[in-house]
């Protein structure tokens, strides 16, 4: 089993709190002997679910989780600040909630905005 916890806040999401939740809760709930076995929690931010959407298409959740914690025992950082093994070198696929949020930007500009248009160093006038 996987514990998670996925925060919008991003102050959630600093060094060393999933240590101290793992802490406290270790004196709650002793994970040994139990099963099926749970696994330290984890604490990812909305950011983190975002960054790992592409990769869903080839990995599973629960491998992705395995690999960071592997190289990451103390869970001092992110999942997307740490190195995650059965990620390295990969590149993520196609990533529905980045593209559906881009058109939704692209929308409210020109419903907004009308139509508007880039100068040739990007800039939008």
């Amino acid at each position: 089993m996987y514990p998670v916890m996925i925060c919008l806040e991003s102050t959630m999401v600093v060094p060393y709190l999933g240590r101290y939740l793992n802490e406290q809760f270790r004196t709650i709930l002793p994970r040994r002997g139990l099963r099926p076995a749970i696994t330290p929690i984890y604490i990812l931010g909305v950011s983190d679910i975002e960054n790992l959407l592409g990769y869903l298409h080839s990995f599973t959740f629960s491998d992705i989780l395995e690999s960071y914690y592997s190289h990451n025992k103390s869970l001092f950082t992110s999942i997307s600040s740490s190195e995650v093994p059965l990620l390295k070198n990969k590149t993520p696929e196609r990533n529905i909630v980045r593209e559906r949020f881009s058109e939704f930007s692209e929308m409210a500009i020109l419903h907004f905005f009308g139509d508007v248009t880039e100068d040739s160093t990007g800039v939008r006038t």
